[in-house]
């Protein structure tokens, strides 16, 4: 999708997690079809300060919608 970017991979502050932070850029309401090709436990949405906000799931494929210049942060348990 061109209207989507990231502005953030990192490793978690705490945690064996990583840290995907996406952005919806030109100003369209997004949804996204997001596959994460880990092994992984879960993922949540979390906030700027890594702060748990909502449960995403267990599977490796998700949806996300962002409104218009949406941030979401996404913390990947590994």
């Amino acid at each position: 999708m061109d209207n989507l970017d990231y502005s953030t991979i990192k490793a978690a502050e705490e945690g064996n997690a990583i840290v995907i932070r996406l952005y919806e850029k030109v100003g369209l309401l997004t949804q996204a079809k997001i596959r994460i090709d880990l092994d992984l436990v879960n993922v949540n949405l979390v906030n700027i300060a890594e702060e748990h906000l909502k449960e995403i799931g267990t599977t490796r494929e998700f949806e996300l919608v962002f409104k218009p210049y949406e941030v979401h942060t996404i913390k990947i348990q590994l």
